[in-house]
């Protein structure tokens, strides 16, 4: 395990032992792995950690129940499905967000421009 944190590499041996059927849920995943530097902000930061061992490239995969590791392409293939549905879903939300600043005080928005730029 190259370039991985302390928790990711604690992160990835345990989401490595969970499947699709036996998933590690975030709530369990920071008990095991000690995640204790923000009581209350586990969730948030199991999902940091996940999203870092995504973006390296590690087969992670979420279902309702938890955090698994995929075992097959059809798995895998799933999940990314899953994954650009929300984004299309998000990308819905940002767009009606768009059209309600006429709907709330106007104060200046230093970041209103580059949030115009981005859709």
């Amino acid at each position: 395990m190259n370039n991985l944190t302390t928790f990711q590499e604690k992160t990835l041996k345990v989401v490595k032992e969970a499947s699709r059927a036996r998933p590690v849920t975030a709530k369990r995943l920071a008990f095991i792995i000690n995640l204790k530097e923000n009581p209350g902000k586990e969730g948030a930061n199991m999902r940091s950690i996940i999203h870092a061992l995504r973006v390296k490239g590690y087969p992670i995969c979420a279902n309702g129940k938890g955090y698994y590791y995929a075992q097959t392409s059809t798995e895998l293939s799933e999940y990314i499905v899953s994954l650009g549905t929300r984004i299309m879903k998000v990308e819905e939300a940002v767009k009606g967000l768009q059209k309600s600043f006429d709907k709330v005080r106007s104060v200046r928005c230093a970041n209103q421009e580059q949030i115009t730029r981005l859709f």
